[in-house]
């Protein structure tokens, strides 16, 4: 799921001939939708290499995020990271669950719960997969239809629910389970305590209303809230999940026999289409760089940040606002590289957005950059941006860096070199254009 607070736009634009060439150092940060189809017509590290005049300058820094919503997001994140770099990162979601289909008992049934089994598909993980203590507890106010934002919560009712039997698991994100026989998808398993289930079961025995339909039961079962205990990890240990709450796979299921027979029947709960749900974050970067820069932005020229859930990075030309009205811009790709060390478990994003800013402050995310593993950087194709700057039909505000489309459901962070690195490889833009 998108980003709520930023609009997604695709760029046209021609392709010239070029007469200059200029380098420039630089930076960036934000997100987008669109892929940069002209980097696949040009000879991307041939055009980066292109010596030039460095005639613009150049600013990058780290801007903190904390207003976008966190609901009905592409994944629910959990787990507990402890970052060398960016500090710790705790996450938790909540959920509804509706009533797949409809129950009948007769009068005098009797149910015995055998398990209660909370199932989540794996979408991925960041970080090292740990021992990780789950913890599930039944929250006592509805998950309205409305925003949420990292910092909220919702409060339970009762004590933990994860049976301790199950609730410290190593997770493994890329082992399929047999359920039943049956081969499934690669997902997070939490046995839950039997009086759980049992009090369901006996209620829906009893004739209550809640069973009856899937409204009613909605307003009997609020959700759940599931974290992890381990909320302070060692440094460089700690791992977050990335759980996809859509697939048909992610229920709650009670599993019991009724009047003492031998088969084993099974009341699904499942996360539906009109099911609310939202993830919680929180991120301590108290005595961390990226923390540092958001008090004092010039720190941001020696490296700079983006992280999802808390930060986007900025890159800033204003010298892009002194080429002439008249200029056409042939070429223009801006190379971010980055800090990464190949066998490190904090991988970068795969994939990162870049966005410009309006004048009532909304973000048009217009670019996407995939991650080059072999230059370790990201490479935009800003080429129409720039013509429509200077054009004047754009004003020259710089670029926002976001890690991935998903910004409210994942742990991506990036840290990448500014124009005045120690590392080899500075930010740079190449820009090839015509003066009329």
């Amino acid at each position: 799921m998108m980003n709520k607070s930023v609009r997604y736009i695709k760029r046209n634009g021609l392709f010239l001939s070029a007469c200059f060439v200029s380098m420039i150092s630089l930076f960036s940060s934000c997100k987008k939708t669109t892929n940069d189809v002209g980097i696949s017509v040009l000879n991307t590290d041939q055009l980066l290499q292109i010596g030039g005049v460095d005639t613009f300058s150049l600013t990058t820094y780290t801007v903190k995020e904390d207003s976008l919503p966190t609901d009905n997001q592409s994944f629910a994140v959990l787990g507990s990271c402890h970052d060398p770099v960016m500090g710790i990162f705790n996450a938790s979601f909540y959920s509804q669950f509706g009533l797949v289909g409809t129950t009948s008992f007769n009068s005098g049934d009797v149910a015995v719960v055998d398990s209660v089994v909370l199932a989540l598909d794996y979408a991925g993980s960041f970080g090292k997969m740990d021992p990780l203590t789950f913890q599930v507890f039944e929250i006592g106010s509805p998950i309205e239809n409305r925003d949420y934002y990292k910092h909220e919560t919702i409060a339970p009712i009762n004590g933990n629910l994860a049976d301790p039997s199950s609730a410290t698991q190593t997770p493994d994100v890329l082992r399929d389970v047999i359920i039943d026989g049956d081969t499934l998808d690669p997902q997070l398993r939490i046995k839950l305590v039997n009086s759980f289930g049992q009090q369901l079961i006996n209620d829906a025995v009893s004739g209550n209303t809640a069973f009856t339909s899937d409204a009613n039961f909605k307003n009997y079962f609020k959700g759940i809230r599931v974290d992890v205990q381990q909320t302070n990890p060692a440094v460089g240990e700690g791992g977050i999940l990335y759980l996809d709450l859509n697939k048909n796979a992610t229920k709650l299921t009670v599993y019991y026999k009724l009047n003492g027979g031998t088969e084993t029947v099974a009341l699904d709960l499942q996360i539906e289409d009109d099911c609310y749900d939202f993830n919680h974050v929180d991120i301590n970067q108290t005595g961390y760089k990226p923390n540092d820069i958001l008090t004092n932005p010039s720190i941001g020229q020696t490296s700079f940040y983006a992280q999802a859930f808390t930060s986007r990075g900025f890159v800033g030309f204003p010298g892009i606002s002194n080429l002439k009205k008249s200029t056409v811009i042939q070429n223009a790709l801006l190379e971010l590289p980055i800090e990464h060390h190949p066998l490190s478990v904090y991988y970068p994003s795969l994939l990162i957005t870049a966005a410009y800013k309006l004048d009532n402050g909304e973000l048009v995310g217009f670019k996407t950059a995939s991650y080059n593993s072999t230059r370790k950087s990201y490479t935009f194709d800003l080429r129409d941006y720039f013509q429509d700057v200077v054009a004047g039909k754009e004003e020259n505000r710089g670029i926002y860096i976001n890690t991935t489309f998903y910004f409210s459901s994942s742990a991506d962070r990036i840290v990448f070199n500014g124009p005045e690195t120690t590392n080899k490889l500075k930010p740079k833009l190449v820009v090839k254009y015509t003066e009329f």
